[in-house]
């Protein structure tokens, strides 16, 4: 019974008043829903950047045993991110900020600790300093992380204290010291020179292109291969392919080739054994030889990204890729359909009403019978056509629809900014449907690019797949649908876009279908309108979070 209450005369241990403290502390936490471990962390060290701890190295110890014993549970809150990106908003938002909470406070309690190194006599604090610089650069890579999932941009002074961070550790000569990040995770050896290349190199594939996956896969390899990048001091034209200012207030930046003015502080580095250790990696998992690869490779798309970030990295390219044309101030309504069931079935309307030959008689005759007895065609006729033509939508369009204001057009894209709130539905490479204005079809398209142009806004880069998409029913070529079976074991029918070469910017025969509905190589019936066509599934051209754009053969 007494057990149960804390003698007055005894003061509760202080988890931050070394480690055997910090141990009975997290032992007595264990109780608590495991979830909450890294908010308790959290607060903890919140205290000590609120100055009720001083900084000793007794602190420091119980500060970083925390940190070490947190990072399961922050890993685990971190995957359940990541595993659930379609997750309601509310329920996001709320993870997101409790991952940057400690993020941000273990950085904050860091900071002060190498502040009280570098600006003053402090040598007992010394033994913590290299470690310290190396999970400052990683809690940091966090949230740069994190801001890229929600398409955000550091801030300038986000990139200074990166910068200033391993500037320290070159000065205090502790940049290139190897040691275990955490205890608690068997991993490899790292150091702040890894920690740093880290964070640039992920920060070059910040263009709004990349999912949350795919940009936390690249990172998991960023991890696995950073110590293959070597920084050095002296610009050398042509040898190396990124470079930072550890001055300045920007991350990496891509060197065209050619001589560049040296930065006062320039840190410059070759991606060549990088983008062999990839490009190994790539043939690997192409010729189906995974045993001896990690796990961190072995995952759905890797080879399709690590496709692009060789073509990205290599020494070879420019970067990014080029747009293949400039793009055009446009301003047009474009009204906006999404979900394959839905552009399925407003494009099947679409050519549907475009095998009508009666409907297309009638307009010409009409412009025609102007022409002869007036020589233009009148503005009545042009009326009746417009209403015609408004009924004909009418009449084709099934569900809702929204209606998106484009501010840029180019060949194969659109661009437009958007607000937040009214379109949170917005992913990386979700399909759409569009009928720009002064138009009666759909196109098919998907959304290549986002990114936060203004507090409430966001910039949507659209791709279109299709300007004359074509909807097919998908069947096996023994006959049956191919979108398996109802409770009363009849065959259901599995939908699916055919995008014929001529109508698309990559000339290519293709269809867009449901993930499930996809094997390379199988062979199927393609039937729209009466009309079969047998084909062989190939290779995935595109691929979103359930659908994917495969290529197809004629399959005599």
């Amino acid at each position: 019974m007494l057990g149960k209450f804390t003698l007055p005369w005894k003061r509760a241990a202080d988890p931050l008043d070394g480690v055997k403290a910090a141990q009975s502390w997290w032992k007595a936490i264990q109780t608590d829903d495991m979830a909450s471990l890294p908010k308790l962390v959290a607060e903890e060290v919140n205290r000590f950047i609120g100055g009720e701890v001083a900084i000793t190295p007794t602190s420091m110890q119980s500060l970083m045993w925390l940190d070490d014993q947190v990072q399961s549970a922050f890993e685990t809150q971190c995957l359940l991110y990541l595993q659930n990106l379609r997750m309601p908003k509310t329920v996001e938002s709320k993870l997101w900020h409790l991952i940057m909470t400690l993020a941000h406070h273990m950085i904050h309690a860091y900071l002060m600790m190498i502040k009280e190194v570098r600006d003053g006599e402090r040598p007992d604090l010394d033994p913590f300093l290299s470690r310290c610089i190396a999970r400052t650069l990683n809690y940091l890579a966090v949230q740069a992380k994190w801001q890229y999932f929600r398409f955000l941009t550091p801030e300038k002074k986000f990139w200074s204290t990166v910068n200033q961070v391993y500037r320290l550790a070159e000065v205090k000569g502790v940049d290139s010291d190897a040691f275990q990040l955490y205890d608690s995770t068997a991993v490899r050896n790292t150091s702040c020179a890894d920690e740093f290349i880290q964070i640039m190199m992920l920060a070059t594939l910040n263009s709004g292109a990349l999912t949350a996956r795919q940009l936390d896969m690249a990172d998991q390899w960023l991890d696995h291969w950073s110590h293959h990048v070597v920084m050095e001091r002296k610009l050398l034209s042509g040898r190396y392919q990124y470079g930072v200012d550890l001055t300045g207030v920007s991350p990496a930046f891509r060197l065209n080739g050619e001589q560049t003015e040296p930065a006062s502080l320039g840190r410059y580095w070759s991606t060549h054994e990088l983008v062999e250790q990839m490009t190994l990696a790539k043939n690997a998992l192409d010729g189906g030889k995974t045993i001896g690869l990690d796990d961190i490779f072995r995952q759905p798309g890797a080879s399709e990204l690590l496709k692009l970030l060789i073509q990205s990295w290599s020494p070879e390219s420019q970067g990014h890729p080029k747009r293949g044309s400039d793009r055009v101030a446009v301003r047009k309504m474009v009204d906006v359909i999404h979900s394959m069931k839905e552009i399925y079935h407003h494009v099947k309307y679409d050519n549907e009403r475009n095998t009508d030959p009666d409907q297309r008689h009638h307009v010409n005759t009409e412009e025609m019978l102007d022409m002869r007895q007036y020589g233009f065609v009148t503005e009545r006729t042009r009326q009746r056509q417009a209403q015609a033509l408004a009924a004909t939508l009418q009449k084709h369009t099934v569900g809702v629809f929204e209606t998106w204001v484009v501010n840029n057009e180019s060949d194969g894209g659109y661009g437009a900014i958007l607000p937040v709130v009214e379109n949170d539905w917005i992913r990386l490479d979700a399909l759409l449907g569009l009928r720009p204005e002064k138009t009666d079809h759909w196109q098919l398209a998907i959304v290549r690019r986002l990114s936060r142009v203004a507090e409430g806004q966001m910039y949507a880069g659209i791709q279109v797949l299709a300007y004359a998409p074509i909807a097919v029913e998908i069947r096996s070529q023994d006959g049956k649908l191919n979108g398996g079976l109802d409770a009363a074991g009849v065959f259901l029918a599995s939908q699916g876009i055919f995008i014929q070469a001529k109508s698309n910017p990559q000339k290519v025969n293709g269809v867009v279908m449901r993930s499930a509905d996809y094997m390379q190589d199988k062979a199927v019936v393609l039937v729209s309108m009466g009309r079969e066509i047998r084909v062989r599934f190939r290779e995935v051209l595109a691929r979103g979070a359930e659908w994917v754009w495969a290529r197809v053969d004629a399959d005599e």
